[in-house]
């Protein structure tokens, strides 16, 4: 825990810098439009994750990284000292002593909770080693012929890369996706403050459904999983942009830089996609007040936020997004054959749907959705029933905001149909649970939030959802602390819980060696490289680093 701790301070520290120095110049120097710390360090965040994905177009992502983040920090600080000091100083306030302190206490709690705990199957089947080639050598063409998953282009891969720390020669550690749940875990911090402590708004619903994901995902952030990135970075942006509207914040540049960390979510989990449709509010701001080069300037930084996502699965896989097959537009030496990605692609849509066959693949949904919700549990049952009917209340407010002409409302109306929309998509391409519970939970509590808003809420004044929030809070909060009094570890209160470790044989390919499982699929981070069972394919040239063909 105590490294992992001192690695979250150290990313907080290059977060903080760069994403205050990020947002100073897209809002051109017009702070006031966020002053927020975790806003600089959430829009940090994303810097990161974009620069650590471009770097790996050149070289792998280590200490020559590690180095070149550092001095882009110490340059933006040199400059920007004056603006800086006097934001930590606004941030260090007497006013926030309260809100520092738990949020510290939220730092120990999460450097804690990252430390140990269950290891997702995927980390050890493909994540790790998808890491350890970012790591080594950057990006390498045809990847994805060695272990179709080495293909599952994810930023959040490369960021875990870029602060493993594995130059140092110890262990690669994996702790972003815990500190990207701190960051979420701050943020619903709102819902206690004594101003707006369990008021049904709708960022109030948005963080609801951030806790209980943090709850549950607790005992498992040790693991790098893409899910856990795109789930609460997500929420994160929602929450940022409805907690906007409710204040209302008009500045254009505010929502913009939303829209660039959606573009973020994006290349870290493609089903998260749709939120960048929140740029059609920020693009309207802008639009009025006649500032047209503001939209050209977020277009080219939106366009260089995306360019190293798309370049990596092209060099991957030879796909724009691997395994979509339908988007199939290049066709170097070293592309995963069609057949391939396609039975890919099938199986993972088959999965979702909680078969293991693909032949099911052309079922209709009338044959698998009943097997499909029979495998939820309770909860995700009441939340599936819940979100099919709030799609018919998103229409009937919609038409309701509408009609009436409540301008007020078309921002928080976006939120509510780019979730649903989200949830459409989700059901249709791959409907599982562990990353789509974010698009299962917020359609029902945004549109039926909505619905409260406008109807109950006058008459009650909001004291059923406070009491709903309340007794929810004092549940799940009772049920985590018995599991995490009972999971509680003295075992790695110094150190992180390592990847795992299998019994592997030695398998030649053109005079290199690689590393295959005795039984499963399972190879864990060392050694290096593995595959997950013996399969053809050869190097394009002499060395590893110059790729992989069939």
């Amino acid at each position: 825990m105590v490294l992992t701790f001192f690695l979250f301070l150290y990313i907080l520290i290059i977060c903080y810098v760069s994403g205050f120095s990020v947002t100073f110049l897209m809002t051109k120097g017009k702070l006031e439009a966020v002053k927020s710390g975790i806003f600089y360090v959430f829009t940090g965040f994303g810097f990161c994750t974009v620069y650590a994905e471009f770097f790996s177009l050149f070289a792998g992502v280590g200490l020559i990284a590690n180095l070149g983040l550092i001095l882009i920090c110490l340059i933006s600080a040199f400059f920007l000292k004056r603006q800086l000091l006097a934001s930590v100083k606004e941030l260090l306030g007497k006013d926030k002593k309260i809100v520092i302190i738990i949020s510290v206490l939220l730092l120990v709690f999460f450097a804690y909770g990252t430390s140990f705990g269950i290891m997702h199957v995927d980390s050890d089947l493909y994540h790790a080693q998808s890491i350890r080639w970012i790591e080594e050598y950057g990006v390498v063409k045809g990847l994805g012929n060695i272990h179709t998953r080495l293909a599952y282009n994810s930023a959040s891969f490369c960021l875990s890369a870029l602060f493993s720390m594995s130059f140092m020669g110890g262990q690669s550690f994996h702790v972003c996706q815990g500190f990207s749940a701190w960051i979420l875990a701050v943020m619903c911090i709102g819902l206690f403050r004594k101003k707006s402590v369990f008021k049904p708004t709708l960022s109030n619903f948005a963080r609801l459904a951030g806790i209980y994901y943090l709850l549950n995902i607790y005992d498992e952030m040790v693991s790098p999983a893409s899910d856990y990135f795109m789930v609460t970075m997500l929420l994160t942006v929602l929450i940022l942009f409805l907690e906007g509207l409710e204040k209302e914040n008009a500045d254009p540049n505010f929502y913009g830089i939303l829209s660039l960390m959606g573009l973020v979510v994006l290349s870290v989990k493609i089903s998260g996609a749709l939120i960048v449709l929140i740029c059609i509010y920020p693009v309207i701001l802008f639009i009025k007040k006649k500032d047209f080069k503001s939209i050209i300037r977020f277009l080219i930084t939106g366009i260089i936020c995306v360019v190293p996502f798309f370049a990596r699965n092209v060099i991957l896989s030879g796909y724009l997004v691997y395994p979509v097959t339908g988007i199939d537009i290049f066709n170097p030496e070293y592309k995963i054959p069609f057949d391939i990605a396609r039975y890919d692609e099938r199986e993972i849509q088959v999965y979702g749907r909680g078969y293991s066959d693909v032949s099911r693949f052309d079922e209709s949904i009338t044959k698998w959705l009943p097997d499909w919700f029979r495998g939820l549990d309770s909860i995700n049952k009441a939340a599936f029933v819940l979100a099919v009917v709030s799609v018919m209340v998103l229409v009937a407010v919609a038409i309701y905001i509408f009609v009436k002409k409540k301008k007020e409302l078309y921002g928080f109306l976006l939120a509510m149909g780019i979730m649903t929309a989200s949830f459409g998509y989700w059901m249709i391409t791959a409907p599982i649970i562990r990353y789509g519970c974010v698009f299962l939970w917020l359609t029902p509590l945004l549109n039926l939030g909505m619905l409260y808003n406008l109807t109950l809420s006058k008459i009650d004044r909001g004291i059923l959802v406070k009491i709903a929030f309340l007794l929810f809070i004092l549940y799940k909060g009772y049920a985590f602390s018995r599991e995490w009094i009972s999971g509680a570890e003295s075992k790695y209160l110094f150190t992180q819980q390592d990847y795992g470790h299998y019994d592997l044989v030695e398998y030649e390919v053109d005079k290199h060696i690689f590393y295959m499982p005795v039984e499963g699929g399972l190879t864990g981070y060392d050694p290096f490289p593995t595959i997950p069972y013996e399969t053809e394919f050869r190097l394009l040239g002499t060395e590893l680093k110059d790729g992989f063909c069939k």
